[in-house]
């Protein structure tokens, strides 16, 4: 619920300020390894290079066609996977821009996603109006 509300909330401000968007500025890797148990696969997910302590999500689509998201008319997020299925908020990058956790996921799902690193970069400005832009990963796809 809270979640939500964050979510409302930022998408609410980002109509009202300034905003641009922003080409594939991170790199994102994901592995999967089996372990011994059999019971779960371990999942990695990894981002390096992005925008140092912003807010990072994991989206990902059941197919890899091109899809445009207008949050406002002049912030605009591009991700080469479908309409998003996956909507994972991952956390905050550190100081150098970078993420990295793993996850325990049940063996095979036979499921193959698509999937992509978007940052939210932001500063203040001149007029004191916020200037939003997104910083997104390479594609992947990730056999599960």
């Amino acid at each position: 619920m809270l979640r939500k509300l964050l979510t409302f909330t930022a998408a609410s401000l980002l109509l009202s300020f300034s905003a641009s968007a922003q080409d594939s500025c991170s790199s994102l890797s994901v592995e999967m390894t089996p372990q011994a148990d059999g019971l779960y696969d371990l999942l990695v997910v990894e981002i390096t290079d992005s925008e140092p302590n912003r807010p990072t999500w994991l989206l990902g689509g059941l197919s890899n066609k091109p899809t445009t998201i207008a949050y406002s008319p002049s912030l605009i997020l591009n991700v080469e996977l479908s309409i998003p299925v996956l909507n994972a908020y991952l956390g905050l990058t550190n100081e150098l821009g970078n993420y990295e956790q793993s996850y325990n996921v049940p063996p095979n799902i036979d499921l193959t996603l698509y999937v992509q690193a978007i940052t939210l970069d932001y500063e203040r400005i001149d007029n004191g109006l916020m200037n939003f832009s997104f910083c997104t990963s390479n594609p992947l796809t990730v056999e599960m």
